[in-house]
């Protein structure tokens, strides 16, 4: 079997990479030994903290000094009263409109559908291109 012949330049970058962790090594383990590693976590720094862990205790409600008295189901009451309040106030602004509706669409006698000026609808977009992709496959 022979063996490969391989350029100069390669035999040069296979030596660097073979000698470039050994050079890289001892820094990254000084700056690691800098920044605090190494050092494990003792009884002291988790009884400082107070706590390990997910904390599984969860905080208690707070309620305005009026609604102490109210439960779950008086709570619901509560808000179906509030909206049916702004359903009443929205019914009453004449400047009030919803932003998620779509404006009704207009029809054409024939009932199709009026797609903005000169009819220009999406279809007109897709016929267009069309026809310009048969113009340039003529060439």
């Amino acid at each position: 079997m022979t063996k490969p012949q391989h350029s100069p330049q390669f035999l040069r970058k296979r030596k660097m990479m073979l000698i470039l962790p050994l050079l890289v090594l001892p820094f990254v383990c000084i700056v690691f030994v800098a920044l605090g590693g190494g050092k494990g976590a003792g009884k002291s720094t988790t009884a400082a903290a107070g706590s390990h862990g997910f904390n599984m205790t969860l905080p208690t409600a707070h309620f305005a000094k009026k609604e102490t008295t109210l439960n779950k189901l008086a709570f619901y009451e509560k808000a179906d009263e509030d909206s049916a309040k702004l359903l009443e106030q929205m019914k009453q602004d004449p400047y009030h409109f919803k932003l998620g509706t779509p404006a009704p669409a207009k029809l054409l006698p024939q009932g199709q559908a009026f797609l903005g000026m000169g009819g220009n609808g999406g279809d007109h977009f897709i016929n267009h291109k069309k026809r310009r992709w048969r113009r340039l496959s003529r060439r």
